[in-house]
C-alpha cells in the first residue's frame, strides 16, 4: 500500500491535461502539501531517491512548466543567486563527506522541497489576481488544519495522520503523542507541534491583509479564518512559534499604521521594560543542568543550552563543510538538534550557514527597501509588510526546531512570494486604461426622461 504516494503524479498529470501547471499547482498542489504528511515516502526504483506524496504531485507540474510552457514568464533576480549557491553548498558538503551517488539523491531531495517550489512560486505570485488566489488557498488551508488542530488538541486524535498509518505496511516514527498540560500538543500533518507552529505563524500575517482587504465574500468569514489560524498556533502550545505570532502581528501594526513615531515608541517602551523584568528571569530559567530542572519545560529549555554548549565544538571541528547529514557525532545521546542554525553549521558547515542566512538577509533587504520607495500605501507594499512580519517570525522560530516536512517548501515559496512583490510591479498602462474605459462608457440614468437641449 505504500505504492499509494505516487497516486498524485497520476491525479496531477490528469489536471494538467485539462487546467494550465498554475491552476494545477494552486488548486491541487497547495492543497496535498498542506494536509498530508510528508514523512510518508515510497523507494520506486533501487537507486534512485524516495518519493512522497507532494513530491510526486509536483513533477508533472514542473515538467509541464519547464518544457511546455518553458518557464516564459519567469524573470531572473538577485534572490535566485542565493538560492542556488545555497544548494550548491549544500551538494558540495554532502559530496565531500559522504559520496557522488549519496549527494545525488540528496540534493534531489533538496531541491523538491526548496528551490522548485520557490521557481514555480515565484513565477505563479506575479499578477495581482494570481496572488489573491496563492493567499485565499494557503489561509482557507490553513484554517481547516487549523481546526482539526484543536480537535487534536482535545481529543488526541490526527486525523491527517491516522488514516494514512492503519494502511501504510512500514513503521513510520512520527506520530509521538506530547503533552503539556494535560493537552496535547497538535501538529496536525506537520509532524512536530513547533513546525505546526510554524507553519501558522507564516501564514497568519497574510490572513489579516486578505481580512483588512475585505476579500472575504460574506463579513463573517475573514474573523472565522483568522481565529482558527491563530487557534492553530496555540493548538501546538510551542512557545517561540506563538511568540513569533506576536511579534509579527507587532510588525504588521508598525508597518501598516500612520503614526509610525508613536506606534515605534511604545514598541522600544515595552522592549525596555521586558527586557529589565522578564528577561533576567528567563536566562536564570535556561542556564542550568538539565537534572537540576524543576519542569518538563525548563527541562527542555536546558537541553537546547546544552546543544549549543555541545555542538559547537563539534561544529568547530569541521567549520568550512561541516560532517554531513548522515555522519554527524552525536554527543550524549542528543539526536535532536532542535536550531536550524545549529543544525545547517553541523551537518553542512558555517559556509551553507552563511548562505542560508545571506539568504534571508537580502529578501528582507528587498523587502525593505521596496517599502522605503512605495511611497503609496499600495496593495504591494501593505503585503510586503505581511512578508517581512512573517519572514521573521520563520527566523525566530528556526532558533527552537529544525527546518523539516512541508515548513521548508511553505519558507521557501514565501521568500518567492517577496521577491515577486519586488520584481513583478503592476502595469500602470493597464490600469489608466482600465479606468479611462470605466470613464468612457456610457453612463445610465435612473429616471429615464429624454434629454432636450
Amino acid at each position: 500500500m505504500d505504492k499509494i504516494a505516487i497516486l498524485p503524479l497520476f491525479v496531477s498529470a490528469y489536471l494538467l491535461l485539462q487546467k494550465n501547471s498554475k491552476e494545477v499547482f494552486i488548486l491541487f498542489f497547495l492543497p496535498l502539501l498542506t494536509v498530508v504528511p510528508t514523512y510518508y515516502e515510497v523507494k520506486i526504483i533501487s537507486g534512485l531517491p524516495e518519493v512522497n506524496f507532494y513530491i510526486a504531485g509536483m513533477l508533472p507540474i514542473l515538467l509541464v512548466w519547464l518544457f511546455k510552457e518553458k518557464a516564459i514568464s519567469y524573470r531572473f533576480s538577485l534572490l535566485d543567486s542565493f538560492i542556488f549557491l545555497n544548494l550548491l553548498t549544500l551538494f558540495i558538503s554532502q559530496y565531500y563527506t559522504s559520496s557522488y551517488k549519496v549527494a545525488q539523491k540528496f540534493i534531489f531531495n533538496e531541491s523538491m522541497a526548496r528551490l522548485f517550489p520557490y521557481l514555480l512560486m515565484k513565477t505563479y505570485f506575479a499578477e495581482r489576481e494570481e496572488r489573491q488566489k496563492v493567499i485565499r488557498i494557503i489561509i482557507i488551508l490553513g484554517a481547516i488544519v487549523g481546526l482539526l488542530n484543536l480537535w487534536e488538541f482535545r481529543i488526541w486524535d490526527n486525523f491527517f495522520d491516522k488514516y494514512i498509518r492503519k494502511i501504510w505496511p512500514y513503521y513510520v516514527p512520527w506520530d509521538l503523542p506530547m503533552k503539556r498540560g494535560g493537552f496535547k500538543r497538535a501538529f496536525g500533518p506537520f509532524g512536530h507541534p513547533i513546525i505546526a507552529g510554524y507553519f501558522f505563524a507564516l501564514v497568519l500575517p497574510i490572513g489579516i491583509w486578505y481580512w483588512r482587504k475585505k476579500l472575504f465574500t460574506k463579513k463573517w468569514h475573514g474573523p472565522l479564518v483568522i481565529a482558527l489560524l491563530f487557534a492553530g498556533g496555540i493548538a501546538s502550545i510551542s512557545r517561540a512559534p506563538i511568540a513569533a505570532m506576536f511579534i509579527g502581528l507587532i510588525i504588521l501594526w508598525f508597518g501598516w499604521t500612520r503614526r509610525k513615531v508613536f506606534v515605534l515608541s511604545l514598541i522600544l517602551l515595552g522592549a525596555i521594560v521586558f527586557s529589565s523584568v522578564y528577561l533576567p528571569k528567563i536566562i536564570g530559567y535556561v542556564s542550568i543542568n538539565r537534572s537540576m530542572a524543576e519542569t518538563a519545560d525548563q527541562r527542555n529549555a536546558a537541553y537546547r543550552m546544552e546543544l549549543l554548549e555541545n555542538y559547537i565544538q563539534i561544529v568547530n571541528q569541521k567549520p568550512v563543510l561541516g560532517w554531513g547529514r548522515f555522519s554527524v557525532p552525536w554527543v550524549d545521546n542528543q539526536v535532536s538538534i532542535d536550531n536550524e542554525y545549529l543544525f545547517l553549521a553541523l551537518t553542512h558547515g558555517k559556509l551553507n550557514l552563511f548562505m542560508y542566512l545571506s539568504t534571508i538577509i537580502v529578501c528582507l533587504f528587498r523587502l525593505t527597501i521596496f517599502i522605503w520607495k512605495e511611497k503609496q500605501n499600495s496593495q504591494e507594499k501593505e503585503i510586503a509588510w505581511c512578508f517581512v512580519a512573517a519572514i521573521l517570525s520563520g527566523t525566530i522560530t528556526q532558533t527552537t526546531v529544525w527546518n523539516g516536512f512541508q515548513i521548508v517548501p511553505y519558507f521557501y515559496m514565501f521568500l518567492a512570494m517577496s521577491e515577486a512583490i519586488v520584481i513583478y510591479r503592476p502595469n500602470p498602462n493597464r490600469e489608466v486604461s482600465q479606468s479611462l474605459a470605466i470613464e468612457l462608457m456610457p453612463q445610465s440614468h435612473a429616471y429615464h426622461f429624454s434629454r432636450t437641449l
